[in-house]
């Protein structure tokens, strides 16, 4: 019914996808489990702020607070580009054109603090998800079994 301009076949298929998308959005929307996600999200993205602007500073390079807030503001932006697995060389390239946009043009202490950030970034995310984890209660077996639960094939429209 919400869906009238689609062809039946179609709009099926797509209120399918946003049901499925609803029910696996459900239990992150329960109030405790919404709070503990922010919490731990605003957390990561202050640690890694502050991670930037020291590994900036250990690199040699001055960079004003906003701009420093700015450029890592578009760089997290960019993570909505496709990209290969582990951002190998997207990553990087990425973060010199996102700090560069902001006026910093050393470009090769740039692109050292980018290789420095991507493995501090691999391993606090790390660390994180492992505190998330068990913060939510998840354990080993409940993913395996996810895993195993997911649908293999894709779902198109």
């Amino acid at each position: 019914k919400s869906l009238p301009m689609m062809p039946g076949k179609v709009r099926k298929r797509v209120a399918s996808l946003l049901d499925a998308s609803a029910d696996a959005l459900a239990p992150y929307l329960r109030p405790s489990t919404l709070a503990t996600n922010l919490m731990l999200t605003a957390l990561i993205w202050g640690v890694q702020l502050l991670e930037y602007a020291s590994l900036f500073r250990a690199m040699g390079v001055a960079v004003q607070p906003v701009l420093l807030t700015v450029g890592f503001t578009l760089f997290m932006f960019t993570f909505a580009v496709n990209v290969i697995p582990g951002q190998l060389g997207t990553y990087e390239a990425l973060f010199v054109a996102s700090f560069g946009l902001t006026g910093l043009a050393e470009t090769d202490r740039l692109l050292a603090t980018a290789l420095t950030t991507h493995l501090v970034n691999t391993v606090l995310l790390t660390a994180f998800g492992a505190v998330a984890y068990t913060l939510l209660d998840i354990a080993w077996p409940d993913l395996k079994q996810w895993w195993r639960q997911r649908p293999t094939e894709p779902l198109t429209l």
